[in-house]
This record gives C-alpha cells, structure tokens and sequence, in this order.
C-alpha cells in the first residue's frame, strides 16, 4: 500500500484485536544527502494512539537511530521531502495481513 493509500483502520465490529502495523519509509531521492535512497527506514504505527517508531538502518551514514512521533502525519511532514520519500505498509490495517 503506497503513502497515499492509507489502509482502514480496526474497527470493534472485526473482533480482532488492535495490533500495530509496520511500515518501510522508501526514500526515492536523498534530499540531504546522508540518508540513501530505497528503503531507508523501518517503522511501527501503534493503536490506539497512533504514535509511531521509527527505526533508521544507517546504510549510507553508518548511524542508527531510533526516533518516537505522535504519528504518521508527523513523519511524513518531516522526512517526506515533498514526496520524494514515501511510506510503504508493511502490514494493512490494525490487525495485520497486507
């Protein structure tokens, strides 16, 4: 599922139980010049507050990090580069499967 493309959230009616999903950030062109391009990134996206992790792999840098944010929003308005960085769902809506 591409970053425009948000998968529905959980609902009670589903009986599945609210589980985080996953998510690749897929970096097309390295604005900044420390991160790379392709999958630079790997992140969580918890229920029910949204907040997200998001953990880099330091492939060009040599560094690794692992950074909290209130949600997607946010790491979309921060990392985003003005869609030159997109975030890719791992897994589909709160309670997994694609």
């Amino acid at each position: 599922m591409r970053s425009g493309a948000e998968p529905p959230s959980n609902t009670a009616s589903t009986g599945v139980a609210a589980m985080p999903r996953m998510f690749a950030l897929w970096r097309h062109h390295d604005v900044s010049g420390i991160s790379g391009t392709g999958v630079v990134a790997y992140g969580t996206q918890y229920p029910p507050s949204g907040a997200v992790t998001l953990a880099w792999l330091g492939h060009t840098s040599g560094h690794r990090s692992i950074a909290i944010y209130d949600g997607i929003a946010a790491v979309r308005a921060i990392h985003g580069h003005h869609g030159q960085t997109e975030i890719v769902w791992i897994t589909g809506a709160y309670g997994g499967g694609c």
